[in-house]
């Protein structure tokens, strides 16, 4: 037990004795394990620690148990920019209607068609903004968790580090022609995951790596 680094105490009284063993564990909680008495052993054969008292254990996690996360929260500004839109446009309406009820004189014959048209354009940008998805990727033990939030509703996967088919940089350009990069992530039954992404190429190839690592380790 000395050799482990846990303090160990006996105490010998009519050549029995009571073995304590004390541990430090990670949650910081004492655990005290009282061992059946023991007979036959001698006070002058236990050794005591030169400092009277024994260094504290230290246990350390294998790296494979480290949680390693990865989020992608792209959605966010889809969802705010469709709900400003929806706003502005409901706002602009509103008055529109307000001042025809009024009596107030038309300065723009075409203004209801326009409104149509921003109406039209709201639907259709909020319908494919709803569809877009947060993204919340766990790598911790050996196992995979995949949480992904809407807008109404959430969706949670759980599976084998080894159901990671594989991770790839994938090169594009945005709207203004500007490098843009993603980590794609395919998974065993599930459609491709954009997990990260980003106009630095080095923080979204430095996930790839890192999952690379990770799916090495479990191998």
């Amino acid at each position: 037990m000395a050799l482990l680094g846990i303090p160990t105490r006996l105490s010998c009284r009519n050549r029995e004795a009571n073995i304590h063993v004390f541990a430090h564990c990670l949650t910081e909680k004492r655990v005290e394990i009282d061992a059946p008495e023991v007979a036959h052993v001698k006070a002058q054969n236990l050794v005591s620690p030169p400092s009277g008292r024994w260094p504290a254990v230290k246990l350390v996690s294998p790296a494979s148990a480290v949680p390693y996360v990865v989020k992608n929260n792209a959605a966010l500004f889809p969802w705010l920019f469709m709900v400003t839109w929806m706003v502005g446009i409901s706002v602009i309406t509103w008055v529109a209607f307000r001042d025809a009820l009024a009596g107030a004189p038309v300065t723009f014959r075409w203004m209801p068609l326009i409104l149509a048209v921003f109406w039209l354009a709201g639907i259709g940008f909020s319908v494919w903004a709803l569809r877009q998805k947060r993204l919340r990727v766990t790598f911790a033990a050996g196992r995979v968790e995949i949480v992904t939030r809407g807008p109404f509703r959430s969706m949670r996967w759980q599976g084998s580090i080894r159901d990671v088919i594989d991770a790839k940089l994938q090169e594009d350009t945005d709207s203004d022609g500007d490098p843009y990069f993603r980590c794609v992530l395919t998974m065993l039954g599930l459609q491709p995951l954009v997990i990260a992404e980003g106009h630095q190429r080095r923080t979204v190839e430095a996930i790839v790596d890192r999952i690379a690592a990770i799916r090495a380790e479990a191998a």
